[in-house]
């Protein structure tokens, strides 16, 4: 054996034992999704089950803050080209872990908000439990109709989707995510009709 071969033997197999195994309770499921809507705002709001599987619950134990983007919109659906967006939105969440005081912190981004928790299911629990994303688009461009149009609109849907934002991780897990999917979680796209 040459030296050359050996060394792509070694680093080959070292990669493949140091990947990290992915669980299988690592989704995010949305199980409802409405507006409210009065005469000056529109707000979405919605459930999502969120469960980490445990790569990433390792990893944030171990200090790596996790960001989650809920993008939510208002489309309109079309059968022959992409369906057009009306108005979009989204709100951020971020999660860390102390190990001092042993808690979990959920920050809303933009928001200014922050919340404490003593267990990661009631951290999830709150952030999935999406509340008052204001929507309306108060330009009114060609693009983007004022919201008295689309509320009107009889084919109008709301669709939403919830994921961990990979782009947020630190540097040193980004080539992770490369080979490996333990580090991805995200829903499937949720939508509703409007009307």
């Amino acid at each position: 054996m040459t030296l050359t071969t050996f060394r792509v033997v070694f680093f080959g197999t070292l990669l493949l034992v140091s990947l990290p195994v992915a669980a299988s309770a690592d989704s995010i499921d949305i199980t409802y999704a409405a507006v409210q809507a009065d005469e000056t705002k529109t707000v979405i709001s919605a459930n999502a089950i969120i469960e980490l599987n445990s790569t990433i619950e390792r990893g944030l134990k171990s200090g790596v803050p996790l960001e989650f983007v809920v993008d939510v919109k208002i489309i309109q659906p079309s059968r022959w080209w992409f369906d057009k967006t009306l108005v979009s939105a989204q709100r951020r969440y971020s999660l860390t872990y102390y190990e001092l005081t042993r808690h979990y912190r959920v920050s809303v981004i933009d928001e200014d908000i922050t919340v404490n928790f003593r267990s990661l299911l009631t951290a999830l629990e709150y952030m999935g439990d999406i509340a008052g994303i204001q929507i309306d688009d108060n330009s009114n461009t060609s693009d983007h109709p004022p919201a008295e149009h689309w509320r009107s609109m009889a084919d109008a849907q709301g669709a939403i989707r919830v994921f961990l934002d990979t782009a947020s991780l630190p540097l040193p897990l980004r080539p992770q995510l490369l080979v490996s999917d333990s580090w991805r979680l995200h829903s499937e796209e949720y939508r509703w009709a409007i009307n």
